[in-house]
């Protein structure tokens, strides 16, 4: 009965053959097949979590200081704000799994981290940090480091930071992150890194 209905969300996955991914129990949603089967459909067949042309794709919720904070430079405003040289090429601050488990993000954080973090800021080792320990397949060199690349954790600058870069990473989390939504207020191009997922106001290139 679920499935028949126009479904609203900001996690727009269509797979034809969708999987469980994230790293949270409550966001596996075959964790309770009886519950699937009676609500949903067959279990070892799962049903598509999103299906075009009927069910729709919004943005993520933010809070008001967000709001508050991107409209204070509204860039698609500002005709000077969009045209003027940006001192980073590519960006992205959030949860780089350091306390989560393997799987997170389908390691596209963790490794995007391990290969190019600064190296002027980042401890090298021979590992990638996880919640029980250290991971020695994402050794964490910085190998493929550039300058005008950021790729940290949260930052206080969030703000600062989209507006003063051209390109900014949309890693998928537990599901699908705001980070197009948020680089778009600040006119950041996205650049959508999940496969089989249409987001809030673009429809991506599937590769």
């Amino acid at each position: 009965e679920i499935r028949s209905s126009i479904l609203l969300t900001h996690y727009a996955y269509w797979s034809e053959t969708p999987r469980p991914w994230g790293t949270y129990y409550d966001d596996n949603f075959l964790a309770d097949p009886s519950f699937y089967k009676r609500h949903i459909g067959d279990p070892k067949k799962p049903t598509r979590c999103f299906t075009k042309d009927k069910d729709i794709a919004i943005s993520p919720w933010k809070t008001p200081s967000f709001w508050r904070q991107a409209f204070a430079k509204p860039a698609s405003d500002d005709d000077d704000e969009m045209n003027r040289e940006r001192r980073g090429l590519v960006f992205f601050a959030g949860d780089l799994g350091f306390r989560r488990l393997k799987g997170y993000s389908h390691d596209l954080r963790q490794r995007a981290f391990s290969l190019f973090c600064n190296p002027s800021t980042t401890r090298k080792q021979d590992c990638t940090p996880f919640v029980y320990g250290c991971r020695t397949e994402l050794p964490q060199n910085c190998s493929l480091w550039r300058p005008g690349v950021t790729i940290t954790t949260h930052s206080q600058r969030y703000h600062d930071e989209l507006r003063s870069h051209t390109f900014c990473l949309a890693f998928p989390g537990d599901g699908w992150s705001s980070r197009v939504l948020d680089g778009l207020i600040h006119g950041c191009i996205p650049v959508v890194i999940q496969d089989e997922s249409d987001m809030c106001a673009v429809r991506p290139t599937i590769f």
